[in-house]
């Protein structure tokens, strides 16, 4: 792969690769995540998801961030994550994201899905390998939410803020669940995608990024307990 998609990488919004346990820290992170979507009061899913849902980018600006990335370290897509994709278009459906947000295959050794300026989906090949389908929904799902807080996580990389930028991975996967309930994919999904990505990226020692994110246990915790709201 080419050194300038190399960087973009390691600069971009990934999925989680933790290697470490929870703590006390971890807990007090889950209980302010959590407090983002016990204040929906009386709405729907629905409902909370449009009325925080930010407007979407311009076609011209997505547009504009494809045509800037490096075409070196670009795969086309095979027959068989042609049809992983298209099952995880549902996700950019519901998130009113299909016109403008789309997939880029690109060669990185370790597996990585990203959203990169909030315009297209960078995914490795390696991701596609290890999951389903609907596990690969699941994936997008948390990268599209992302674009709900995409300042806020900027902020609070800047700072280098580590409780502020796994409270806001926490949200993503949050919101992750309330997706996959309104597209019709169980969010256990998430669980078994998250669980396959981190223990490929274990065994090639791809763990950089963990510092942003609570523990896997404490992770899995966060999903099935937003997975488990009565929440319709």
């Amino acid at each position: 792969m080419g050194q300038r998609l190399f960087a973009l990488v390691a600069l971009l919004t990934a999925i989680a690769f933790p290697a470490w346990a929870g703590d006390q820290a971890s807990s007090a992170v889950q209980t302010l995540a959590m407090g983002y979507f016990e204040s929906h009061g009386n709405n729907s899913i629905d409902e909370f998801l449009t009325q925080t849902r930010p407007e979407p980018p311009s076609r011209a600006h997505c547009d504009a961030v494809i045509a800037s990335l490096p075409k070196d370290g670009e795969f086309e897509p095979r027959p068989d994550e042609i049809a992983k994709i298209a099952a995880a278009r549902r996700v950019l459906q519901y998130h009113q994201r299909s016109a403008v947000v789309g997939f880029k295959i690109i060669d990185v050794g370790h597996a990585f899905v990203g959203l990169h300026a909030r315009s297209v989906l960078l995914v490795s090949r390696y991701a596609l390998s290890q999951v389903s389908s609907e596990e690969f929904a699941a994936l997008v799902a948390h990268e599209i939410a992302h674009d709900y807080m995409w300042e806020e996580y900027r902020r609070a990389m800047e700072r280098k803020d580590k409780k502020k930028t796994q409270e806001l991975e926490l949200r993503c996967d949050g919101i992750a669940v309330l997706t996959l309930r309104r597209v019709g994919i169980d969010p256990e999904n998430l669980v078994s995608a998250v669980h396959r990505v981190t223990r490929f990226n274990q065994l090639r020692e791809a763990v950089e990024s963990s510092e942003r994110y609570v523990s896997l246990k404490d992770r899995v915790r966060f999903i099935r307990a937003i997975a488990g709201l009565p929440w319709n």
